[in-house]
């Protein structure tokens, strides 16, 4: 039985706490083009008391149909990031923010990236990388796809009570 991807990942963050001070959110679909790791870990080592999460664009690749579409990410602001999730999954963020901000949000199953980036938001900057650094596989499988919108709903409602949204 799958606990969803918040127990995982802060299963794989706890079990690298001591030894690593960025971490790389993938999911298992996805992939990170070349670059994206040594560009990510400059970008946050500019600042990295002020910086706690890094994001770039993805290529969306569509294994239904066999197309590939380039998704654009906007720079961060925290008033847009407030309206919808702009940054993208596949971001690295920062021990010293999931310290101060925490880690997912385990009674999550979908939104959790957004929650997350709205509470490391508060205290730290996010940070866009304009170019392809990952794909993000559309599979038919996706949490958009299979979750039901009950849950979608559930959450969504959560982020808008802790995060003060309309």
């Amino acid at each position: 039985v799958s606990s969803g991807p918040s127990v995982a990942r802060n299963l794989g963050i706890a079990h690298a706490w001591e030894s690593t001070s960025i971490y790389g959110m993938l999911d298992a679909d996805d992939t990170y083009l070349q670059g994206k790791i040594r560009k990510s870990v400059e970008k946050i080592s500019e600042n990295p008391t002020v910086i706690g999460i890094v994001y770039g664009d993805a290529i969306l690749v569509n294994h239904k149909n066999g197309t590939s579409i380039y998704e654009y990410r906007e720079p961060y602001n925290r008033r847009r990031l407030e309206q919808s999730c702009t940054m993208s999954t596949q971001n690295f963020i920062t021990r010293h923010a999931f310290s101060v901000c925490g880690l997912y949000d385990e009674d999550m199953r979908t939104a959790e990236d957004w929650d997350l980036q709205l509470r490391i938001t508060r205290n730290f900057v996010g940070v866009h990388i304009p170019e392809p650094l990952s794909t993000y596989s559309i599979t038919g499988e996706n949490a958009s796809d299979v979750v039901n919108m009950d849950v979608w709903q559930q959450n969504w409602q959560k982020i808008r009570e802790r995060h003060g949204r309309n």
